[in-house]
């Protein structure tokens, strides 16, 4: 391990999936808009405002998506791509939508769109942005996020809250232990 290229130097090669605009197939089936027939405009939004829109319509088995695109610098371009919707059966019950990525076939719930067009996160070459913290800030990071999920707010220095309603005292007991 540790050997040539590999590491940090990795990590600040490569870009971050917060940097680029994201097809996520999950909050569309959640909001029941993959059904076959249907077309709409998809909006991202950066701080409440409008920053850019996709539009598709779906199929059974593809996903039609419309969008514009700086290419390589150069001026805007429309692209036009056909996305395979594959669907997995779940345990108990229903079934789950993937996009396949266009350039290695692998299922992704997320595709990016990146300068190259949409991608998988492998194809992108991006990483998470959790992957460029160091250890003290990830510890941190942790700690804030077990606060939020019990309510207690504040800091990892204003101590500790009580327990949320409708919590059970065993997660509740297990969550301060990974806190302390």
């Amino acid at each position: 391990m540790g050997g040539m290229g590999s590491g940090e130097y990795q990590s600040r090669r490569k870009g971050t999936t917060t940097r680029w605009r994201q097809l996520d197939i999950r909050q569309w089936a959640r909001q029941g808009l993959l059904h076959p027939g249907a077309c709409m405009t998809w909006t991202w939004k950066v701080g409440g405002k409008p920053d850019g829109s996709v539009r598709f319509c779906a199929t059974d088995t593809t996903l039609v998506v419309d969008y514009h695109r700086a290419a390589d610098g150069y001026a805007w371009q429309t692209r036009c791509e056909t996305l395979d919707i594959a669907r997995t059966v779940c345990h108990l019950g229903g079934t789950r939508l993937w996009l396949h990525c266009p350039v290695c076939w692998r299922r992704c719930a997320i595709l990016y769109l990146t300068e190259h067009g949409l991608l998988c996160r492998t194809c992108g070459e991006l990483n998470y942005p959790s992957t460029r913290q160091n250890k003290v800030t990830r510890a941190m990071t942790r700690v804030l996020a077990i606060r939020q999920r019990l309510g207690w707010g504040g800091t990892w220095m204003d101590g500790h809250g009580g327990k949320p309603e409708g919590m059970r005292w065993r997660e509740y007991f297990k969550l301060v232990w990974k806190h302390d």
